[in-house]
């Protein structure tokens, strides 16, 4: 019995010193590959996610200008009679509204209607809506290929 003993406490001692010169012994290249390869898909995923992200934040970012600047045209042709050119001190106040976005305003010829742009940046384009527009008849429409609903 006592032999038996003795055999099991070799294997065990056997056991925890292979576990430790093991535990030395690190990563393989094979382990450290796959956590490489994992971290990258996972880095490539959240940054497409992200990207996306801002664009759509800029867009709303972009719509809320438009309505502030088509408060801005209603409330100059209540005033004056009738719509006027955005000045530039409105404009740069509504292009910090709208974060990245160009904002201008194109009033027609008699001066009796306009047009509103938000164009987007040239660092995060907006593929999917593009140039957003709104008129004093509060017509929307986009320059890109989703639907105004999409968009506005």
């Amino acid at each position: 019995m006592k032999e038996a003993e003795m055999n099991h406490s070799k294997a065990t001692l056997s056991l925890i010193q292979d576990l430790r010169v093991r535990a030395q012994a690190g990563f393989t290249l094979l382990e450290l590959l796959a956590v490489v390869a994992i971290v990258g898909i996972l880095a490539s995923i959240s940054i497409g996610q992200y990207n996306q992200h801002i664009v759509q934040s800029n867009r709303r970012a972009a719509v809320a200008s438009l309505y502030a600047a088509q408060q801005i045209m209603e409330r100059t042709r209540l005033q004056k009679g009738q719509y006027e050119s955005l000045s530039a001190d409105q404009i740069a106040n509504l292009n910090t509204q709208g974060q990245t976005y160009t904002i201008a305003s194109i009033p027609t010829a008699a001066k009796d209607g306009y047009t509103l742009t938000a164009t987007p940046p040239a660092s995060h384009p907006d593929a999917v809506c593009n140039v957003l527009s709104i008129t004093h008849n509060d017509a929307r429409a986009v320059t890109g290929t989703a639907s105004v609903a999409d968009c506005w």
